[in-house]
Formats: C-alpha cells, sequence, structure tokens
C-alpha cells in the first residue's frame, strides 16, 4: 500500500545484502516468539500464525550526523534526575 523500492547506495558493497539478511533474521525472530505468546495466553500454538503470512516489519535506518556537546548540555545531562 505504502511501500515502494528501496533506494541502496552502490558505493556500499555487501550493504543491501547484509541489511536484507538482518531484516529476514528479525523476521524470523519474531515469528519463533509468536507460538510462546500464544502459549502465554492459554491459546493453541499456532494460533497466530495465520495472522502473520506477509510481512509485517520494516526496518528504517537513520544517521544522525555527529554533534559537538555543548557544556550546557553535558551539565543539564548531569544534574537530569533518573528513576530505575
Amino acid at each position: 500500500m505504502f511501500c515502494s523500492m528501496n533506494n541502496w547506495p552502490d558505493n556500499l558493497p555487501g550493504y543491501r545484502e547484509t541489511l536484507l539478511e538482518y531484516h529476514s533474521t528479525l523476521e524470523a525472530l519474531g515469528k519463533a516468539f509468536l507460538p510462546l505468546w500464544a502459549i502465554s495466553l492459554d491459546l493453541p500454538k499456532d494460533h497466530f500464525d495465520g495472522l502473520f503470512t506477509k510481512p509485517h516489519c520494516n526496518l528504517r535506518l537513520l544517521h544522525y550526523p555527529p554533534q559537538r556537546t555543548s557544556a550546557a548540555a553535558s551539565t543539564a545531562s548531569r544534574r537530569t534526575p533518573t528513576t530505575a
């Protein structure tokens, strides 16, 4: 529906193949969890299988250029409370 072909960079040999393999590995891992979720919900082991015949995952890689850290930003992060 809202899908188009990926634009792969020409100057990175093996990039496309590596990412496609990584993506298929993540998809297989997600499918491996389906029976576990079904069993945990007291459903038949194959309950979700028919719902995942088409891929439901997307892989979006983003690159943000490096940012210089300002003194104010590093001071603020040290004062920000964290909860555990």
